[in-house]
């Protein structure tokens, strides 16, 4: 296998890549003839949702040998701020220990497609932490006229290069949002900011997402969505690692 890619790592790949949660274990102690209860920290396996979301499941035990392939250089990973925004959101949990797959993977920063910063200039930074804040933004996007910016030639000109480039291809986001519902609007950024800076996949856990981009018949973009599995098979894996981290050993797990 000689083949490397590089991928945009969605929110969704490093969330099931973390397998483990930190809770708080009571423990009885025997001190003095008396027993007392201390509470001290743990960590329990996330809940197997194969159950309900077998397909789910299935892409999950991918991710080892994902995680394996990009400490290799077989696979380079990248992410950006609007990533970074949404991950803020959430909670750290078990991000970068032993309980993270992708703990010690260098992922790489790129450029966002448009920094939403350069039209809502002096607002509160919670602003940007929003879950509805991308996808206003993106309709706001969607709604805008490129020949206006280059009529503005005092801001326009203040863009990056970067941008001004993305946003003369902005037909080409408009186009593949045309074909997706609203609630797809912020994947979509996120597969223009791939198509932007160069990787060749944006790698994804949303099925849904993967399944609409495949079936329009005029996309454009040379990056492509795509689910762990088929990374696999583009670069010709058809065996997988067991997972690192079985969970069975008491010393870590209830």
């Amino acid at each position: 296998m000689n083949k490397m890619v590089s991928v945009l790592v969605d929110l969704s790949v490093r969330r099931y890549g973390i397998f483990a949660e930190d809770v708080q274990i009571e423990k009885k102690i025997n001190w003095g003839g008396h027993e007392h209860t201390s509470l001290i920290a743990g960590w329990k396996r996330k809940p197997d949702r194969s159950a309900t979301e077998g397909w789910l499941q299935k892409q999950i035990l991918y991710l080892p040998t994902i995680a394996r392939l990009t400490k290799e250089g077989t696979v380079e990973c990248y992410s950006y701020i609007e990533l970074t925004f949404e991950e803020a959101r959430g909670t750290g949990g078990m991000r970068g220990t032993f309980g993270d797959l992708f703990a010690g993977v260098n992922v790489k920063n790129c450029l966002s497609a448009v920094n939403r910063s350069r039209f809502r200039q002096n607002v509160d930074f919670s602003e940007y932490l929003r879950k509805e804040g991308l996808p206003e933004f993106c309709d706001f996007l969607l709604k805008l006229d490129p020949s206006l910016l280059r009529q503005a030639r005092e801001f326009y000109n203040m863009l990056p290069v970067f941008e001004q480039e993305s946003l003369m291809q902005l037909e080409r986001f408009k186009s593949l949002c045309r074909h997706l519902s609203e609630r797809h609007y912020s994947d979509a950024f996120h597969l223009w900011t791939a198509q932007a800076n160069g990787p060749d996949y944006f790698l994804t856990l949303d099925k849904k997402f993967v399944n609409a981009v495949s079936s329009i018949r005029d996309y454009n973009f040379r990056s492509k969505p795509i689910l762990p599995e088929q990374l696999l098979n583009v670069l010709g894996v058809t065996k997988i690692d067991p997972h690192p981290f079985p969970g069975s050993d008491p010393r870590y797990f209830e």
